[in-house]
């Protein structure tokens, strides 16, 4: 899953609103243990006498369980909504620009599509936008992203914004943002770790995972929000 700027609203977008309610029990699944009774739920959408588009609504309730249990197990507060987005009172690169941003509880919005090539350098992209961070969210160092690609769903989906804590030290099981050498930058989740190399992998199986070396100047830090309009 790779990153792009957002097509997200300012400030007059909806309110921050948690995803729907998911039954208490879900809250100690696995992932694993999540697919038991999403194929329960399919196989009697599927049943004779069925109602017709029962089958749509459970497959999007399974998503929602899903993404849910996943954004658990990753520590990730997701939103069904779009994230608010203020201007930037000057445009600045968004090295300059963090510092204002966090004092204002925001985080600098990038364009990661004009630093994608291998070279260039991200912080070296003029912002002109911030996001606000959500309630519930510390006030930190922040920047705030788009995803681009269907490798990490059902947690994120392409579209959705992400708010990432600038954190260079990578954590098995967290869903980081980092920079691949030959790639730019990517979404993934922290599989193997070793003193030398960090392997990415994808939650779609159908994705293979990616390398990169153990190197602080590539990551740049953990995915800890998402907002997605279609969550749940």
């Amino acid at each position: 899953m790779t990153i792009s700027h957002p097509t997200v609203g300012r400030d007059d977008a909806p309110e921050n609103a948690p995803e729907p309610a998911i039954p208490h029990a879900a809250l100690t699944w696995s992932p694993r243990e999540a697919d038991r009774p999403m194929r329960d739920a399919l196989a009697r959408a599927a049943a004779p006498g069925a109602v017709a588009g029962d089958g749509c609504r459970v497959l999007a309730r399974a998503r929602a369980l899903r993404a849910h249990v996943e954004a658990r197990r990753a520590g990730i507060l997701r939103l069904h909504a779009r994230p608010r987005v203020l201007a930037a009172p000057v445009p600045l690169a968004p090295g300059r620009a963090l510092a204002d941003a966090t004092a204002e509880g925001a985080a600098p919005l990038l364009d990661l599509a004009a630093a994608a090539g291998p070279g260039r350098a991200l912080w070296d992209q003029p912002c002109t936008d911030w996001v606000a961070l959500p309630p519930g969210v510390p006030r930190g160092r922040y920047v705030a992203l788009s995803i681009h690609g269907d490798s990490m769903t059902p947690l994120l989906a392409s579209g959705d914004t992400v708010l990432v804590r600038l954190d260079p030290e990578p954590r098995r099981g967290a869903v980081i943002v980092a920079r691949h050498p030959e790639d730019g930058y990517l979404c993934k989740r922290v599989g193997a770790l070793t003193a030398r190399r960090v392997v990415l992998e994808s939650l779609a199986p159908d994705h293979p995972p990616r390398t990169i070396p153990r190197d602080p100047a590539l990551v740049l830090g953990p995915v800890v929000c998402a907002w997605g309009r279609d969550a749940g």
